[in-house]
């Protein structure tokens, strides 16, 4: 019998093969960019000393576009390890400020 990290795990999986062609159009439209635009002029304001934690942060994206935008250490956890490792190779981690996106089996 799988434990209910396994059982989470894998559904998180099952969600983001089902899901990953839709969430990388969404997140990738301009009208994502404009919102978060509008929340990065916000965070401006505040972001001296700031780290963001995302919790269910799919393959990366936000915190990619944080990292890149603001750069803020940023750091996320996801419950699926298809995702994180998507955005691995989707993205380049190594900014100057830390940004990591962990799955769920490393906690």
């Amino acid at each position: 019998m799988m434990e209910l990290r396994e059982k989470i795990q894998h559904e998180a999986n099952q969600w983001f093969r089902r899901n990953k062609d839709n969430i990388i159009q969404r997140e990738e439209s301009y009208g994502a960019q404009l919102i978060g635009d509008f929340f990065a002029n916000f965070l401006q304001i505040y972001h001296k000393e700031m780290k963001l934690m995302e919790i269910g942060s799919c393959y990366g994206f936000n915190l990619h576009y944080w990292n890149q935008r603001l750069g803020i250490d940023c750091f996320g956890i996801e419950p699926s390890d298809e995702a994180v490792e998507f955005g691995q190779r989707k993205f380049d981690w190594g900014g100057a400020p830390e940004t990591r996106n962990i799955g769920f089996a490393s906690l």
